[in-house]
């Protein structure tokens, strides 16, 4: 059940409910089952996967927590909400008792970004209770970074290391100046997750090998979480596994152990 005699574990896996299809296609999308997960991760050596419910509003935390109680040795939920306190203080006055491992907050370009004050009692709220959050806010690395710097006790992760839906191929090395810097935070670790959809090549997605490179010598393996945002991929979960088990030659096999899995299960304490 692992790549390679890798412990694989997927740092980013949505599952659209059935109801879900015209929402899932306006994303760029397909809807996944948790059986049809599990067979998938089965053909692709994937051990384990963190479930985090999409942008729509037919998935729930509920739902997730659901199908990942059926497998709770392979699947667990990083939990969605906002940044309106409606949506984040209910679910993080559970902590640390809540059966989800952290949450995810997203800052769609139009909308406030990260470092907006509108999002302050949220990061001050996750800081103090110790609540993971992972933050999809492409296009915006300099403001995670003022967040991170303000909230130094907070533990956060980059999604899909900043890449917004437009970034592709040798354009995504614009990106690493914000990278380079937001790699000085100590407590900002990066999602290496959907990393095949902003490629423009085949297989093994040769044009960002590099980019990938950078980002190690920046973060460090131990802060680097493989995911593959399964929903979302136009290759097959096997490829995009093997972009980093064989097609990559910048992390050893160490490091490959703690990019695969060890570190997004370390710092998710799971």
């Amino acid at each position: 059940m692992s790549a390679g005699g890798l412990r694989v574990t997927d740092s980013q896996v949505h599952l659209f409910p059935s109801s879900s299809h015209t929402s899932a296609r306006a994303f760029g999308h397909r809807v996944i089952g948790r059986d049809e997960l599990m067979a998938e991760m089965a053909r692709a050596g994937v051990r384990r996967a963190i479930l985090i419910p999409p942008r729509v509003p037919q998935a729930t935390n509920e739902n997730a927590q659901a199908a990942a109680s059926r497998w709770p040795e392979r699947l667990r939920v990083v939990g969605k909400v906002s940044t309106d306190p409606s949506s984040w203080r209910p679910v993080a006055e559970q902590w640390p008792a809540s059966s989800m491992l952290g949450l995810r907050v997203s800052f769609p370009p139009s909308a406030p970004g990260p470092a907006d004050a509108s999002s302050g009692d949220f990061w001050r709220t996750a800081e103090a209770a110790g609540i993971p959050v992972m933050v999809w806010s492409p296009g915006r690395l300099n403001e995670l970074r003022q967040v991170a710097q303000r909230h130094t006790g907070l533990k956060i992760a980059a999604d899909h290391c900043g890449l917004g839906s437009a970034d592709r191929g040798g354009d995504v090395a614009s990106l690493l100046p914000e990278v380079r810097q937001l790699a000085a935070c100590p407590n900002v670790s990066v999602k290496v997750s959907a990393l095949p959809a902003h490629s423009a090549c085949e297989y093994p997605f040769a044009d960002l090998h590099s980019f990938v490179a950078e980002i190690a010598r920046c973060f460090g393996a131990r802060r680097m979480f493989w995911g593959s945002d399964l929903s979302g991929l136009k290759c097959s979960y096997s490829d995009a596994v093997k972009m980093f088990t064989e097609g990559l030659t910048c992390l050893t096999g160490e490091e490959l152990e703690w990019v695969m899995g060890r570190s997004i299960s370390e710092w998710l304490n799971w």
